[in-house]
């Protein structure tokens, strides 16, 4: 980062995280290591935001609660099994997904976005395919190809934004 951005100069740094409070996380780091957790992206965001360039913030992607649907439809023989493979989220947001979106709101040139609807649009419910491609790599991860899909689609939010636009450079 020290050396990459300011050779770069990039207008628009896209940023993306895992959750870092879900029960297990939290169990795991502790409850002091979530503080921790937000001092760090507080801090590593304000030196990207420095010399006035946007960030987009991309919260982190519904849990799967360690269901790997990609396995499930890969393991089905029929369409009535791969029906089997879809699974439920919650919808309220993460304890970090509202640091983020506060991180927001008290920087002009921060942006946050949430893709639950993209990756899951009958969300309280997620289907383990879409646009033609499968869309969990594993129980964490979105699959490249789902990703790829939806590229277009960030295109046409950066431009309905003018977040880009916003930056000046």
């Amino acid at each position: 980062m020290q050396r990459v951005i300011p050779e770069v100069q990039p207008a628009l740094i896209v940023v993306t995280s895992r959750t870092f409070d879900s029960k297990f996380r939290v169990e795991t780091l502790g409850s002091h290591g979530l503080e921790n957790v937000n001092q760090l992206a507080s801090d590593t965001l304000d030196k990207y935001a420095a010399d006035g360039r946007n960030v987009l913030i991309v919260e982190p992607i519904p849990e799967t609660n360690d269901f790997d649907s990609r396995v499930c439809v890969l393991d089905a023989s029929t369409a009535a099994e791969r029906q089997l493979c879809a699974f439920e989220i919650s919808m309220e947001p993460t304890k970090f997904e509202l640091f983020e979106r506060e991180m927001d709101a008290q920087r002009n040139n921060v942006l946050t976005l949430n893709i639950d609807s993209w990756v899951c649009p009958r969300a309280p419910i997620c289907d383990p395919t879409g646009n033609g491609a499968i869309v969990w790599s594993d129980g964490n991860h979105m699959a490249p190809g789902y990703a790829r899909t939806l590229g277009q689609r960030l295109a046409d939010f950066l431009k309905a934004t003018q977040f880009l636009e916003a930056s000046g450079q």
